[in-house]
C-alpha cells in the first residue's frame, strides 16, 4: 500500500514538473498577432470572432492578415402533421484567407447543429444565438489549431 502511495506521489511529481504539455494544447497568447482585413457574413458570428482574434493577439508576436467569409443557414429538417417546422438544422461555414509574407493560405471550418422549434419566438430567438456564440468558439479552436499548422 505504502508502495502504491509513494509510486504515484513519485509520478505525479514527475509529470507536474517535467514540462510535460499535451500534444494539441492550444497556448492562445503565442507570439501571433491577428490583423482582420476584412470580413463578411453572419455579424454575430463575425463578431464573436473577431473579440475573440483580438482579445488574444500579441502586439510584438508574428503578423496573420486576415479575411473572414461566413456563410450561415437554417434549415427545416422536420416538420409535423400540420406541415409546421418542428427541427432545423443550423448551419455554419466560416471561410479563412491567411495573408503571410506574400503567401496566401486558404481553408474552411464548417459547424452544424441541429435544433427543435420553439413555441415562443423570443426564446427560440435567444437559443440560437446561444448556438451561434457555441459555434464561433468551435470554429475559434480550430482556427488556431490550423495556425499551429501553418507555423
Amino acid at each position: 500500500m505504502i508502495k502504491k502511495i509513494f509510486l504515484s506521489l513519485n509520478l505525479f511529481l514527475f509529470i507536474t514538473n517535467c514540462g510535460f504539455q499535451p500534444l494539441y494544447s492550444i497556448n492562445e497568447r503565442d507570439n501571433i498577432n491577428f490583423e482582420i482585413l476584412k470580413y463578411e457574413g453572419d455579424r454575430d458570428i463575425n463578431f464573436d470572432l473577431i473579440s475573440k482574434l483580438r482579445s488574444n493577439s500579441n502586439p510584438e508576436g508574428k503578423v496573420y492578415k486576415i479575411i473572414i467569409i461566413t456563410n450561415y443557414g437554417k434549415k427545416t429538417i422536420a416538420n409535423n402533421l400540420a406541415g409546421e417546422p418542428e427541427e432545423y438544422q443550423v448551419e455554419s461555414t466560416v471561410n479563412f484567407t491567411i495573408i503571410e509574407n506574400n503567401s496566401e493560405n486558404k481553408f474552411s471550418i464548417s459547424e452544424k447543429f441541429v435544433m427543435k422549434n420553439f413555441s415562443d419566438d423570443f426564446e427560440e430567438r435567444n437559443y440560437e444565438t446561444n448556438i451561434k456564440k457555441s459555434m464561433a468558439n468551435l470554429i475559434y479552436k480550430k482556427f488556431l489549431l490550423q495556425i499551429k499548422k501553418i507555423k
